[in-house]
C-alpha cells in the first residue's frame, strides 16, 4: 500500500504572505486564551526568530502554523492556504508537502534507521520527492547527513544516538524536499557550540538555495543577532502575560 498523501488542495498561493494572522484566538479546553493575535504577517523568504518565556504559546502558535492543532477563531493563511477552511486530513497532506517541522521532541520514527527517518518526508508526499529534481533521495539524505556530522551514524536505529544527534537528524529530516516553510521549535536546545553553529550555516544555506521562509523558535536570545526578522511573542499576542512594572513611588518620590 502507498505511504503517499494526496495532493488536493496543497498548492501554495504564490506571491501571499507565507503566514497571515488576523484576530488569532486559541484556548485549550477549560482554560483562558493562550492566544489572541490581532495582527501578524510573514513574508516569504524571510528568517524570523520569535522568542518569549515558557508558557507564554509559542509552541501553540506553531502548533496551529503547521495545522497540527485547528484554528478556532480568526484567521490563519499559511502559504496563501486558509488553514480554518481544512479540516484534518486536508492540513495534515498540506502539511506534509510545504511545511518541514523540526519538533521539541524529535518526533523520530523509533524503529527506523538515521537515513532511513531523514527519507521519510520524500517518501510521503510526492510534491517533496519532485523537488529533488532528479537527485538521489538516498544520496540527499547522505548529504544532509553528513553536513550535520551524522555520516557516520545512518544505519544506526535513532534510539542508539544521542539526544544532540536525534535533533539534528529531526533537523534533516525537515530540510529535505525543499518545503516552502521551516518551522523549528527549539531545534538547538541540545547542540553544543560547534554544532549549533554548523546546523545554523546550513539551515540559512537550504533557505536561501530555495527561498523558504523560516520560523524560528528559541529561549537562547544570543542567536537573535543572525536572523533578519526578531518577533517578541509578548508583542503580538494580547494574551501572553506581560512583563510587571515595578509599583510608582508614592507622590512621585524614589523609594
Amino acid at each position: 500500500m502507498s505511504t503517499a498523501v494526496s495532493t488536493e488542495a496543497q498548492t501554495p498561493s504564490a506571491g501571499s504572505p507565507a503566514i497571515a494572522v488576523r484576530d488569532l484566538r486559541f484556548r485549550y479546553p477549560g482554560g483562558a486564551d493562550v492566544l489572541h493575535i490581532p495582527e501578524f504577517h510573514l513574508q516569504r523568504g524571510q528568517h524570523a526568530f520569535l522568542y518569549g518565556p515558557s508558557g507564554s504559546g509559542k509552541t501553540t502558535l506553531l502548533g496551529l502554523v503547521a495545522g497540527v492543532l485547528e484554528v478556532q477563531q480568526g484567521s490563519l493563511h499559511v502559504l496563501g492556504a486558509d488553514l480554518g477552511a481544512l479540516n484534518a486530513a486536508r492540513r495534515d497532506a498540506f502539511r506534509a508537502s510545504n511545511l518541514g517541522y523540526i519538533f521539541q521532541m524529535f518526533n523520530l520514527i523509533a524503529y527506523l534507521s538515521v537515513e532511513e527517518n531523514i527519507m521519510l518526508p520524500c517518501q510521503v508526499s510526492p510534491e517533496r520527492r519532485r523537488r529533488l529534481n532528479g537527485a538521489d533521495l538516498r544520496e540527499e539524505a547522505r548529504r544532509l547527513a553528513r553536513h550535520l556530522g551524522l555520516g557516520d551514524y545512518l544505519h544506526r536505529n535513532v534510539l542508539q544516538l544521542s539526544v544532540g544527534q536525534q535533533q539534528r537528524v529531526a533537523a534533516a529530516r525537515a530540510m529535505i524536499g525543499a518545503p516552502s516553510l521551516l518551522i523549528a521549535d527549539e531545534p538547538t536546545s541540545a547542540l553544543d557550540y560547534d554544532h549549533r553553529g554548523r546546523f545554523l550555516d546550513l539551515l540559512f544555506e537550504r533557505c536561501d538555495a530555495t527561498g523558504a521562509t523560516l520560523l524560528f523558535v528559541s529561549h537562547d536570545q544570543t542567536l537573535m543577532g543572525r536572523f533578519q526578522t526578531q518577533v517578541a511573542l509578548s508583542d503580538i499576542n494580547r494574551a501572553a502575560p506581560q512583563p510587571t512594572q515595578p509599583p510608582s513611588a508614592p507622590n512621585g518620590q524614589a523609594g
